[in-house]
């Protein structure tokens, strides 16, 4: 009797194990790339800006990322040449640059939607000079 009870136990506990298995989805990600800049760097401005005139990178800048549900998705730092690359599902995602010091206030967070086309993102800082 204990036979086929732990028969039909290992069949549903197999069955069960396949099922989990199969209906387990691939989430496809997309790339969402940037650039984080600061300017100007030298106190008058010429158009076309003079080669040793323009705009630096930032170095590990913080940038905020929350889903269009207002949920956090997390933070991500900027390279040594103030780029970034992030994988996110398809989606609609607010990016919101933090304070760095040093510059006038922060860029203004922008909204993108991942999926929808190649995101590239690029947010400038003030320098303050003039």
């Amino acid at each position: 009797m204990w036979g086929c009870r732990a028969i039909a136990i290992l069949a549903v506990l197999s069955f069960t194990g396949c099922v989990t298995s199969k209906t387990s989805r691939i989430v496809e990600e997309f790339p969402v790339t940037g650039i984080v800049h600061a300017g100007p760097t030298c106190p008058v401005q010429q158009n076309p800006p003079l080669p040793e005139c323009v705009d630096r990178p930032v170095p590990n800048a913080a940038i905020k990322i929350t889903s269009d549900k207002g949920a956090d998705v997390g933070d991500l730092r900027t390279d040594p040449d103030g780029r970034f690359t992030i994988r996110l599902p398809a989606g609609t995602y607010t990016f919101t640059p933090q304070p760095v010091d040093g510059f006038m206030g922060t860029a203004p967070p922008q909204v993108i939607t991942a999926g929808s086309s190649t995101a590239e993102l690029d947010f400038a800082y003030d320098t303050g000079i003039r």
